[in-house]
């Protein structure tokens, strides 16, 4: 047998090889060409440049309309420029904004959805987020075209398609709730009896801290009359902000309107209502062994602090 014909077979090894090693190889190119054009839509649909260059001013304003959209602020961090807020209807939707310069006249805002655990990819969500940060800002949402420069990427999340129809549908199951009725809390069907002495007890001033994710603030509540038919305690206060300059939609004074209940336990379930923001807190307030106030709400933050001022 000549020296060409033994070497034959491993030619023809050597280049079935090379084959498939090619198709392997434009296969993976395809996929890969694919999720990169679906990771550039999705930043197109998350993301808007603004006109404008005051960076502090567009974090204020992604507070405000956080809020506005119902959304509790977890975190804002100016140093870093990002802003996460989670809103609970019987689902969890979290949403962390990013802003960053673009050029030396714009400011591009960055916005990433969760529902619960999966990422958002609608684009009407995030369509009905940047209406309203334009409507506050006096300023036109301007589209980004895919391919341009874009905010730093978040970090990943498990990826799934979720419709703006999927996060109402979750939404509308929070009319099946029971709401407490129109101007104070509803009574506990097993509320304890609240005694003279239980009752002159909590009536009066209390001074302590409220903290929170923007901080901790000093805090003041007056509870200062009781209704007998009702069993609720009402009264107002206010928390104090020491670092409101840096955020200046947030007043340096928020005041309260205050109602209470006690409940079966002992607890004292405490309302806040803000007159500034519309927001409004229930705590689960403890009595301490040293006749104190400390608890939080069911979501863990904002926790409240609290000790009898002595008349």
């Amino acid at each position: 047998m000549s020296y060409d014909s033994k070497l034959k077979p491993l030619r023809i090894a050597i280049v079935s090889a090379c084959c498939i090693l090619t198709v392997a190889c434009a296969t993976s190119k395809k996929e890969l060409l694919a999720t990169d054009k679906s990771q550039l839509q999705l930043r197109s649909i998350q993301t808007r440049a603004f006109d404008t260059t005051d960076r502090e001013r567009t974090l204020r304003t992604i507070i405000a309309t956080m809020q506005d959209l119902g959304f509790v602020i977890d975190n804002a961090n100016y140093t870093l420029g990002s802003v996460t807020g989670t809103k609970l209807d019987n689902f969890q939707l979290r949403m962390t904004t990013t802003v960053r310069p673009r050029g030396t006249t714009q400011m591009l805002v960055r916005a990433s959805m969760q529902f619960n655990v999966v990422q958002v990819d609608d684009p009407e969500p995030y369509q009905q987020f940047f209406a309203a940060l334009g409507r506050a800002m006096f300023l036109e949402a301007q589209q980004v075209p895919e391919g341009a420069p874009q905010a730093v990427q978040s970090a990943t999340s498990p990826r799934s398609h979720v419709t703006a129809e999927k996060i109402r549908g979750e939404q509308s199951q929070e009319a099946k709730v029971e709401q407490p009725p129109e101007g104070g809390l509803k009574r506990p069907e097993s509320a304890k009896p609240v005694t003279p002495a239980l009752r002159d007890w909590l009536v009066g001033e209390w001074v302590g801290t409220r903290e929170g994710s923007l901080g901790t603030w000093d805090a003041t509540i007056r509870i200062t009359s009781f209704d007998q038919t009702t069993h609720t305690f009402r009264g107002n206060g206010y928390f104090a902000v020491p670092d409101a300059n840096k955020w200046a939609t947030i007043p340096a004074r928020i005041n309260l309107v205050i109602k209470a209940v006690i409940d079966e336990k002992g607890t004292v379930v405490m309302t806040t209502d803000h007159t500034w923001g519309g927001e409004s807190y229930t705590f689960n307030l403890n009595r301490t062994r040293d006749d104190r106030l400390s608890g939080q709400t069911e979501y863990g933050l904002p926790r409240l602090s609290l000790e009898k001022k002595k008349q």
